[in-house]
């Protein structure tokens, strides 16, 4: 979950977090899926692999852009992040570069006009400048992002949805209300569409609780319906944090499901966002639908020397069909807002049969 440069809501109504010692632990073969298809990897012929994290990583685009979700589209990626100065609400930024790490600017090429939208707020219900967390495909020939908002008729965050016929935007929200608000559990956050490349069948992920509650922070799933944007059936409950036998795991922001070598994968970030103890761990579930499970006892990406608290992670693949994760993080010893959370991106490269997060360039 991000605060919008612009807002002050979305960071006041956040619980304090207690901090935790990070160690690099094992993560299994991954793959995410991109836009509408999802890459699946070979199966590994090894069980794990130790992520390993450039000790001193370069920003792939320094201003800030929190919980980045990105995207492949005729070549081009594409990231969306929480809005800020340069990208009100939502912001979209590109790189043609064959290397996801480098060459990222505003659609503007300037440090402002890069909105995803097309009106401010989105959708009328909405309380401006408090639109967070994008998590976009492309479905059917559309492109759809979902998102979170202030409701102030509820009093939580909720989550709505935008759409477009191209990926930059705008992107239209014509909702009177929003799409998921379970207010009994503090609302509904950071949604990310996953395609199970098995059966093809779409799913939002999202998470409970805005910060406002003290119900136990859980990840939902629940499949998307035939058009691509509204839900079908019930939402699964498929994970909740276990605070008493993982104490970093305070909460379970911007979840999201990859698929690789017959297994799923859902990554989140815990702890206290807006401090150097952010980071990111990992599940594994029997499917889309859950349930999932802890695979390690700690942190798989946490800070280091040369970035704190990183986390709002997304994995993707590039044409050539290599995996990259990407992140937003603190620059040491300017830690929390307002300051800013850079873009990282780093590979997910292979050693041997098993994928390892390793250093970019």
């Amino acid at each position: 979950m991000a605060q919008s440069a612009y807002g002050t809501l979305g960071w006041m109504c956040r619980p304090p977090f207690r901090p935790f010692v990070s160690v690099a632990l094992v993560l299994g073969a991954l793959s995410a899926s991109v836009g509408a298809e999802a890459v699946v990897a070979e199966p590994s012929a090894s069980a794990a692999a130790v992520p390993v994290v450039n000790a001193n990583p370069t920003p792939a685009f320094a201003p800030d852009a929190p919980d980045p979700d990105i995207v492949l589209s005729g070549g081009v990626f594409y990231g969306f992040a929480t809005g800020t100065v340069w990208g009100n609400q939502i912001g979209i930024i590109t790189t043609t570069n064959a290397n996801p790490s480098v060459g990222w600017h505003t659609l503007s090429g300037k440090p402002y006009g890069s909105s995803a939208f097309n009106a401010i707020p989105p959708a009328p219900w909405e309380q401006v400048n408090t639109q967070t967390s994008p998590g976009v495909y492309q479905f059917n020939g559309t492109w759809i992002m979902f998102y979170d908002a202030f409701d102030q008729a509820v009093g939580h965050y909720c989550i709505s949805v935008a759409t477009s016929s191209a990926v930059t935007g705008p992107y239209i929200d014509g909702s009177a209300g929003p799409l998921v608000c379970q207010a009994s559990f503090g609302g509904s956050i950071d949604p990310q569409p996953f395609v199970d490349p098995i059966t093809g069948t779409p799913y939002l992920i999202w998470k409970t609780n805005d910060g406002s509650s003290s119900v136990a922070s859980s990840i939902w799933s629940q499949p998307i319906s035939s058009n691509g944007v509204t839900l079908a059936g019930s939402p699964t409950l498929i994970f909740t944090v276990n605070q008493n036998a993982y104490p970093w795991q305070t909460t379970s922001d911007d979840p999201s499901i990859a698929y690789a070598g017959g297994s799923y994968y859902l990554f989140f970030s815990g702890n206290n966002w807006d401090g150097a103890n952010y980071a990111v761990g990992v599940a594994t579930c029997s499917g889309p639908l859950g349930t999932c499970t802890d695979s390690s006892t700690s942190p798989i990406l946490s800070s280091g020397p040369g970035v704190a608290g990183p986390g709002g992670e997304s994995v993707f693949a590039d044409p050539s069909g290599a995996y990259w994760i990407a992140f937003h993080g603190w620059v040491p010893g300017a830690v929390g807002f307002p300051n800013s959370r850079d873009l990282y991106v780093l590979p997910l490269t292979v050693s041997g049969p098993t994928p390892v997060v390793g250093a970019a360039g």
